[in-house]
Protein backbone atom coordinates (compact mmCIF):
# COMPACT_ATOMS: atom_id res chain seq x y z
CA UNK A 1 0.00 0.00 0.00
CA UNK A 2 1.46 3.32 -1.03
CA UNK A 3 1.63 6.22 1.40
CA UNK A 4 -0.02 9.51 0.54
CA UNK A 5 2.56 12.16 -0.24
CA UNK A 6 2.35 15.28 1.94
CA UNK A 7 1.56 18.46 0.05
CA UNK A 8 4.10 21.28 0.24
CA UNK A 9 3.17 24.25 2.46
CA UNK A 10 2.48 27.40 0.42
CA UNK A 11 5.13 30.03 0.91
CA UNK A 12 2.57 32.72 1.83
CA UNK A 13 1.25 30.61 4.70
CA UNK A 14 4.72 29.58 5.86
CA UNK A 15 5.90 33.22 5.95
CA UNK A 16 2.87 34.22 8.08
CA UNK A 17 3.61 31.66 10.81
CA UNK A 18 4.99 32.98 14.12
CA UNK A 19 8.69 32.55 14.73
CA UNK A 20 9.65 29.20 16.20
CA UNK A 21 6.50 27.41 15.03
CA UNK A 22 7.12 24.25 13.02
CA UNK A 23 4.40 23.85 10.42
CA UNK A 24 3.73 20.20 9.68
CA UNK A 25 0.20 20.38 8.32
CA UNK A 26 -0.89 22.90 5.74
CA UNK A 27 -4.55 22.99 6.77
CA UNK A 28 -3.84 23.40 10.49
CA UNK A 29 -1.26 26.08 9.76
CA UNK A 30 -3.72 28.00 7.61
CA UNK A 31 -6.34 27.86 10.36
CA UNK A 32 -3.92 29.17 12.97
CA UNK A 33 -2.38 31.81 10.75
CA UNK A 34 -3.58 35.30 10.11
CA UNK A 35 -5.69 34.05 7.21
CA UNK A 36 -8.38 32.58 9.46
CA UNK A 37 -7.20 33.13 13.05
CA UNK A 38 -9.30 30.12 14.03
CA UNK A 39 -8.50 28.76 17.48
CA UNK A 40 -6.38 31.76 18.41
CA UNK A 41 -6.86 35.19 19.93
CA UNK A 42 -8.27 36.49 16.67
CA UNK A 43 -10.95 33.83 16.41
CA UNK A 44 -14.29 35.58 15.83
CA UNK A 45 -16.18 32.94 17.82
CA UNK A 46 -14.34 34.11 20.94
CA UNK A 47 -16.32 37.34 20.81
CA UNK A 48 -19.69 35.60 20.66
CA UNK A 49 -22.12 35.90 23.57
CA UNK A 50 -25.47 34.36 24.45
CA UNK A 51 -28.66 36.30 25.07
CA UNK A 52 -31.90 34.85 26.42
CA UNK A 53 -35.24 36.19 25.24
CA UNK A 54 -37.91 34.86 27.58
CA UNK A 55 -41.04 33.56 25.94
CA UNK A 56 -44.41 34.86 27.06
CA UNK A 57 -47.13 32.37 28.06
CA UNK A 58 -48.87 33.11 24.75
CA UNK A 59 -45.71 32.33 22.75
CA UNK A 60 -45.14 29.09 24.67
CA UNK A 61 -48.76 28.11 24.09
CA UNK A 62 -48.45 28.83 20.35
CA UNK A 63 -45.31 26.69 20.04
CA UNK A 64 -47.01 23.88 21.96
CA UNK A 65 -50.09 23.99 19.75
CA UNK A 66 -48.31 24.42 16.41
CA UNK A 67 -45.40 21.98 16.78
CA UNK A 68 -45.90 18.23 17.21
CA UNK A 69 -42.30 17.92 18.43
CA UNK A 70 -42.76 20.62 21.09
CA UNK A 71 -46.00 19.03 22.28
CA UNK A 72 -44.32 15.65 22.65
CA UNK A 73 -41.42 17.16 24.61
CA UNK A 74 -43.91 18.65 27.07
CA UNK A 75 -46.43 15.81 27.30
CA UNK A 76 -44.53 12.51 27.16
CA UNK A 77 -42.83 12.74 30.61
CA UNK A 78 -46.15 13.68 32.23
CA UNK A 79 -47.93 10.77 30.55
CA UNK A 80 -45.18 8.35 31.57
CA UNK A 81 -45.23 9.56 35.18
CA UNK A 82 -48.97 9.05 35.59
CA UNK A 83 -49.70 6.11 33.27
CA UNK A 84 -49.17 3.36 35.85
CA UNK A 85 -50.02 5.75 38.69
CA UNK A 86 -49.01 4.31 42.11
CA UNK A 87 -49.47 1.29 44.35
CA UNK A 88 -50.54 1.70 47.97
CA UNK A 89 -48.67 -0.33 50.58
CA UNK A 90 -50.15 -1.47 53.88
CA UNK A 91 -53.37 0.41 53.20
CA UNK A 92 -55.43 -2.52 54.48
CA UNK A 93 -59.18 -2.07 54.43
CA UNK A 94 -58.74 1.61 53.55
CA UNK A 95 -57.35 0.83 50.09
CA UNK A 96 -60.73 0.71 48.37
CA UNK A 97 -61.79 3.96 50.08
CA UNK A 98 -58.58 5.76 49.07
CA UNK A 99 -58.88 4.67 45.46
CA UNK A 100 -62.54 5.66 45.34
CA UNK A 101 -61.74 9.10 46.76
CA UNK A 102 -58.96 9.60 44.20
CA UNK A 103 -61.35 8.70 41.39
CA UNK A 104 -64.01 11.07 42.76
CA UNK A 105 -61.60 13.99 42.85
CA UNK A 106 -59.84 13.04 39.61
CA UNK A 107 -56.44 13.16 41.31
CA UNK A 108 -54.62 11.25 38.58
CA UNK A 109 -55.86 13.53 35.79
CA UNK A 110 -55.27 16.65 37.88
CA UNK A 111 -51.64 15.68 38.57
CA UNK A 112 -51.04 14.83 34.91
CA UNK A 113 -52.40 18.18 33.75
CA UNK A 114 -50.43 20.03 36.44
CA UNK A 115 -47.18 18.40 35.30
CA UNK A 116 -47.93 19.30 31.67
CA UNK A 117 -48.64 22.92 32.63
CA UNK A 118 -45.49 23.08 34.78
CA UNK A 119 -43.34 21.82 31.91
CA UNK A 120 -44.99 24.21 29.47
CA UNK A 121 -45.23 27.40 31.55
CA UNK A 122 -42.54 26.76 34.18
CA UNK A 123 -44.98 26.08 36.98
CA UNK A 124 -48.50 25.14 38.03
CA UNK A 125 -50.54 24.76 41.20
CA UNK A 126 -53.32 22.54 42.46
CA UNK A 127 -55.64 24.25 44.93
CA UNK A 128 -57.48 22.14 47.50
CA UNK A 129 -61.06 23.39 47.86
CA UNK A 130 -63.17 22.25 50.85
CA UNK A 131 -65.71 25.05 50.97
CA UNK A 132 -67.88 27.20 48.73
CA UNK A 133 -67.05 30.67 50.09
CA UNK A 134 -64.05 32.93 49.63
CA UNK A 135 -63.33 32.79 53.35
CA UNK A 136 -62.86 29.02 53.14
CA UNK A 137 -59.89 29.45 50.81
CA UNK A 138 -58.26 31.93 53.18
CA UNK A 139 -58.30 29.49 56.10
CA UNK A 140 -55.30 27.15 56.66
CA UNK A 141 -55.93 23.65 55.38
CA UNK A 142 -55.87 20.95 58.05
CA UNK A 143 -56.35 17.46 56.51
CA UNK A 144 -57.10 15.95 59.94
CA UNK A 145 -60.25 18.08 60.17
CA UNK A 146 -61.62 17.35 56.70
CA UNK A 147 -64.51 14.89 56.92
CA UNK A 148 -65.13 12.17 54.38
CA UNK A 149 -66.27 13.64 51.08
CA UNK A 150 -65.75 17.24 52.23
CA UNK A 151 -62.74 17.87 49.99
CA UNK A 152 -64.77 19.21 47.10
CA UNK A 153 -62.29 19.71 44.28
CA UNK A 154 -58.74 20.18 43.04
CA UNK A 155 -58.40 23.27 40.88
CA UNK A 156 -55.53 23.85 38.45
CA UNK A 157 -53.85 27.27 38.17
CA UNK A 158 -51.02 28.49 35.95
CA UNK A 159 -48.39 31.07 37.00
CA UNK A 160 -50.27 33.72 34.98
CA UNK A 161 -53.32 33.12 37.19
CA UNK A 162 -51.47 32.65 40.47
CA UNK A 163 -49.57 35.59 41.99
CA UNK A 164 -48.23 36.57 45.38
CA UNK A 165 -50.87 38.33 47.49
CA UNK A 166 -49.39 41.19 49.47
CA UNK A 167 -45.78 41.30 50.65
CA UNK A 168 -45.90 38.89 53.57
CA UNK A 169 -43.51 35.95 53.25
CA UNK A 170 -43.13 32.97 55.55
CA UNK A 171 -40.09 33.45 57.77
CA UNK A 172 -39.43 30.01 59.22
CA UNK A 173 -36.23 28.25 58.22
CA UNK A 174 -37.60 24.92 59.49
CA UNK A 175 -40.73 25.11 57.34
CA UNK A 176 -40.92 23.68 53.82
CA UNK A 177 -42.74 26.91 52.90
CA UNK A 178 -39.90 29.16 54.07
CA UNK A 179 -39.52 32.37 51.99
CA UNK A 180 -42.73 31.63 50.10
CA UNK A 181 -45.86 33.82 50.11
CA UNK A 182 -48.18 33.33 53.05
CA UNK A 183 -51.13 34.03 50.76
CA UNK A 184 -51.63 33.74 47.01
CA UNK A 185 -53.97 35.66 44.72
CA UNK A 186 -55.75 33.25 42.36
CA UNK A 187 -57.41 34.94 39.39
CA UNK A 188 -58.93 32.26 37.15
CA UNK A 189 -58.89 32.90 33.41
CA UNK A 190 -62.68 32.51 33.43
CA UNK A 191 -62.95 36.24 34.03
CA UNK A 192 -63.38 36.61 37.81
CA UNK A 193 -61.63 39.96 38.14
CA UNK A 194 -61.42 40.12 41.94
CA UNK A 195 -59.83 36.69 42.25
CA UNK A 196 -59.47 34.63 45.41
CA UNK A 197 -57.10 34.94 48.34
CA UNK A 198 -55.68 31.47 49.01
CA UNK A 199 -53.73 30.30 52.07
CA UNK A 200 -50.41 28.66 51.18
CA UNK A 201 -51.32 25.38 52.93
CA UNK A 202 -53.99 24.76 50.29
CA UNK A 203 -51.53 24.97 47.42
CA UNK A 204 -49.58 22.10 45.86
CA UNK A 205 -46.96 23.68 43.62
CA UNK A 206 -45.45 22.01 40.55
CA UNK A 207 -42.26 23.55 39.22
CA UNK A 208 -40.80 23.37 35.73
CA UNK A 209 -37.12 22.99 34.90
CA UNK A 210 -34.68 24.03 37.60
CA UNK A 211 -33.99 27.77 37.66
CA UNK A 212 -30.72 29.00 39.23
CA UNK A 213 -31.30 30.83 42.54
CA UNK A 214 -29.52 33.93 41.22
CA UNK A 215 -31.78 34.18 38.18
CA UNK A 216 -33.05 37.61 39.22
CA UNK A 217 -34.32 38.40 35.73
CA UNK A 218 -37.39 36.21 36.25
CA UNK A 219 -40.47 38.05 37.46
CA UNK A 220 -41.89 34.96 39.13
CA UNK A 221 -39.22 33.49 41.38
CA UNK A 222 -41.65 30.96 42.83
CA UNK A 223 -41.63 28.88 39.68
CA UNK A 224 -39.14 27.17 37.39
CA UNK A 225 -38.38 27.42 33.69
CA UNK A 226 -40.38 26.13 30.77
CA UNK A 227 -38.76 23.08 29.19
CA UNK A 228 -39.37 24.70 25.80
CA UNK A 229 -37.09 27.67 26.51
CA UNK A 230 -33.94 25.58 26.02
CA UNK A 231 -35.16 23.69 22.95
CA UNK A 232 -37.24 26.28 21.09
CA UNK A 233 -34.54 27.03 18.51
CA UNK A 234 -33.88 23.34 17.90
CA UNK A 235 -37.62 22.74 17.47
CA UNK A 236 -37.93 25.65 15.03
CA UNK A 237 -34.87 24.46 13.08
CA UNK A 238 -36.26 20.92 12.86
CA UNK A 239 -39.62 22.26 11.69
CA UNK A 240 -37.98 24.49 9.08
CA UNK A 241 -35.85 21.59 7.81
CA UNK A 242 -38.93 19.37 7.50
CA UNK A 243 -40.82 22.06 5.61
CA UNK A 244 -37.87 22.68 3.29
CA UNK A 245 -37.60 18.96 2.51
CA UNK A 246 -41.34 18.85 1.81
CA UNK A 247 -41.04 21.75 -0.61
CA UNK A 248 -38.16 20.04 -2.40
CA UNK A 249 -40.27 16.91 -2.81
CA UNK A 250 -43.03 18.97 -4.34
CA UNK A 251 -40.59 20.48 -6.82
CA UNK A 252 -39.15 17.06 -7.63
CA UNK A 253 -42.60 15.75 -8.54
CA UNK A 254 -43.31 17.90 -11.59
CA UNK A 255 -45.48 16.78 -14.45
CA UNK A 256 -43.76 16.51 -17.84
CA UNK A 257 -45.78 17.34 -20.95
CA UNK A 258 -44.65 15.88 -24.25
CA UNK A 259 -45.83 17.04 -27.67
CA UNK A 260 -45.07 14.91 -30.68
CA UNK A 261 -43.00 16.67 -33.37
CA UNK A 262 -42.98 19.90 -31.39
CA UNK A 263 -39.72 21.03 -32.99
CA UNK A 264 -41.08 20.49 -36.53
CA UNK A 265 -44.30 22.32 -35.68
CA UNK A 266 -42.39 25.30 -34.33
CA UNK A 267 -40.15 25.35 -37.44
CA UNK A 268 -43.13 25.58 -39.82
CA UNK A 269 -44.72 28.50 -38.00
Amino acid sequence: MSRRKALPIPKAIADSAPAGVVMTDGLQSAMQSGLGAMGGQGDKSGRAFVTVIEKTPQELRNIYRASFLAAQIVRIPALDMTREWRAWKEAGDSLALLEAEERRLGVRTAVKEAIICARLYGGAALIMVDGKSREDLERPFDPTKVAKGKLLALRLATPAEFKQDGVSLIDDITSPYDSQPEYWRWTPSTGISAGFKVHHSRVVRFKGSYAPPDDTARLERWWGLSVLEAVTQAVLDATASSQAASHLLERANLDILQITNLQDQLATQ
